[in-house]
């Protein structure tokens, strides 16, 4: 009998998970990602997702492919390891990506660090660009200023502003209609390639004839000399790109946190008290709801008439999965809230939260011991979510 209700508990959280605070957001589960609407701003994650809806406000993303082809009207913030901008962003561009191409109109600033960036010729960005990456191809229209620290640089475009570019290898067959300083180690300047403005220079060889090229002065300039690479500056690099991915998966998940307590009374508070009455049992409901789901969903998917459920299912246990550490970390706090016995204030009960979130996403660099505990985390504080839905579920019934 035990194991018939630790089974529908399992059922009932990959069911439930999903509405938990549907007063303050909106939960949809497109084909390939999972959204979470909240106001006029959208937050989005999955192995691949893509944004083809207008969205008014700002879009947080991750994914391991993502495609925007939408009008965003305010701020994109993308990490994923191809990002793939292929619809107007009125406010400015926060990429960080394996590989970036971006084909249309940016409003604003333009901030990107991956390995191989490209904006397409139909590319028009309003504000500044500040590039760090490995291979840089830039066919479009770059309104404002442009600053790249890249291992190849083209430019077959148009940089309106001053441009600042220090690489290895340059080929240069655009315009660039202000002050530009470039240093390379290797260059390829095209017939048509054209500087405006004043032009600083440094290449290995020395100087060179910039005549048809550059109409404003031009300076060979030895201190724009590139130092050697230093052995760990592709280590740096990468840590670097780890580095912001792991600042915005923290920010989501803070701001993931701050809307779940805002939204919801006592559900968490239930499911703390759950856990410290019945650890084990929390556990073990937890570990079966995270190992039979797919299967459940999987046989769902077997029958014509069972598909829909089967959506539904895996709905709940991608969002379950995608914001498993917010969610436990929340459950935790309010297990330290109880065990204190006396309430904390909700900001107190919001940093408490964000700590333990932080302690979680720590866990996965130890190895062995540090993924251990933190399965024992989510499990116990999943388990617990899923009885205590479960038994608000009996007494709707």
């Amino acid at each position: 009998m035990r194991r018939i209700t630790l089974l529908r508990s399992a059922i009932v959280a990959s069911l439930f998970l999903p509405v938990v605070a549907l007063a303050a957001m909106e939960i949809v589960q497109q084909p390939d990602g999972v959204w979470v609407t909240h106001g006029d701003d959208v937050y989005a994650t999955g192995g691949q997702v893509t944004l083809s809806e207008p969205v008014r406000g700002d879009v947080f993303v991750m994914g391991g492919t993502i495609n925007e082809k939408a009008r965003i009207g305010g701020d994109l913030f993308a990490a994923g390891g191809t990002v793939t901008v292929d619809g107007n962003v009125l406010g400015d561009l926060r990429v960080t990506g394996g590989s970036v191409f971006i084909n249309k109109e940016i409003g604003g600033d333009v901030i990107v660090a991956g390995g191989n960036l490209i904006f397409g010729g139909d590319a028009i960005v309003g504000g500044d660009v500040l590039i760090a990456g490995g291979v840089v191809t830039v066919d479009g229209t770059l309104r404002g200023d442009l600053s790249v620290h890249s291992g190849d640089v083209t430019v077959a475009g148009s940089v309106l502003g001053d441009t600042d570019i220090r690489t290895e290898r340059f080929t240069f067959t655009g315009q660039l209609q202000g002050d530009a300083t470039l240093s390379a180690e290797q260059w390829y300047v095209g017939d048509k390639a054209r500087v405006s403005g004043v032009l600083n220079y440094w290449q290995p060889s020395g100087e060179r004839d910039f005549t048809g090229v550059a109409r404003g002065k031009v300076t060979y300039d030895p201190d724009l000399q590139r130092k050697e690479r230093s052995p760990k500056a592709p280590l740096v690099a990468v840590g670097a790109i780890f580095a912001a991915v792991s600042i915005f998966s923290l920010l989501s998940g803070a701001l993931l946190i701050a809307l779940l307590l805002l939204a919801t009374k006592t559900f968490f508070r239930d499911a703390a008290k759950k856990l410290r009455a019945a650890p084990g049992l929390s556990l073990l409901t937890g570990f079966l709801y995270f190992l039979l789901t797919p299967v459940i969903v999987l046989i769902f998917f077997l029958t014509i008439i069972g598909i829909p459920l089967g959506l539904l299912l895996m709905t709940g246990y991608v969002f379950s999965v995608a914001f498993s550490k917010p969610l436990t970390a929340i459950v935790l706090a309010k297990w330290m809230e109880g065990s204190r016995g006396k309430p904390l204030h909700g900001v107190l009960v919001f940093l408490l939260s964000v700590g333990i979130l932080i302690i979680l996403k720590l866990l996965i660099v130890v190895p062995f011991l540090g993924w251990v505990l933190m399965l024992v985390a989510v499990c116990g504080a999943f388990g617990a979510v899923a009885m205590t839905k479960f038994e608000k579920f009996k007494k709707i019934r």
